[in-house]
């Protein structure tokens, strides 16, 4: 039976509560769309302009309790690590195959739409992008070359740290399959709008998913 991230979405999560995306992704979807195409999940970093008129318990309990338009669109949310950042949520997607990116990022831009409108918590402009995909041990190091990112989004890249890879982690799933992790700074481009998120987010998955061919 396909797991249900139905649970995810009544609650703001913790910082390091912990997720299966694995999990997730292999009960809901069959196994040859699994072995025939990555799959995709972002993350959007967020700031709270009101965090400072409230406790940060009564500002959570407040956002808890009017999560509703968050059901059915993939997305849940995440408060930020304090020391990084006390007054962030990070909006996320459950990965997707590459052919329901657009969707899934169209659902993205619709919960961030109400999460502004409805609590004052802004896109600060920073999105991870994860892509996962069948890449054995041995081929690592060929898949991570065939990344080429081109300007202007040379420019928006945020530079990894703790890394040998140029433009992001990889994180290995099992013996066949990795995810590769990579942060981009959209307000470093043109105009940010909701229109050039979607542009942006769809054209970066998809150079991103050509490290799998």
């Amino acid at each position: 039976m396909p797991v249900s991230i139905s649970n995810l979405q009544r609650r703001v999560l913790g910082p390091t509560e912990m997720v299966d995306y694995s999990n997730i992704v292999l009960s809901n979807y069959p196994p040859d769309a699994i072995k025939s195409q990555p799959f995709i999940g972002f993350k959007v970093l967020c700031r709270d302009a009101n965090a400072s008129m409230m406790p940060p318990n009564v500002r959570l309990s407040q956002i808890d309790a009017n999560l509703g338009f968050l059901m059915n669109t993939g997305c849940v949310i995440r408060e930020t690590v304090n020391s990084a950042m006390n007054d962030g949520f990070w909006i996320i997607t459950m990965p997707v195959p590459r052919g329901y990116v657009s969707t899934q990022i169209t659902n993205l831009l619709n919960v961030l739409t109400k999460f502004d409108s409805g609590f004052g918590i802004h896109p600060t402009g920073l999105v991870e992008i994860n892509v996962s995909g069948k890449c054995d041990y041995a081929s690592t190091e060929m898949c991570l070359q065939r990344l080429v990112v081109p300007h202007p989004y040379s420019n928006m890249i945020q530079v990894p740290e703790n890394t040998p890879y140029r433009y992001g982690h990889v994180t290995r799933i099992n013996d066949e399959y990795i995810c590769f992790r990579s942060r981009w700074n959209l307000r470093n481009g043109a105009d940010f709008t909701p229109q050039t998120m979607f542009e942006h987010m769809t054209l970066l998955s998809q150079i991103l998913c050509s490290i799998y061919y």
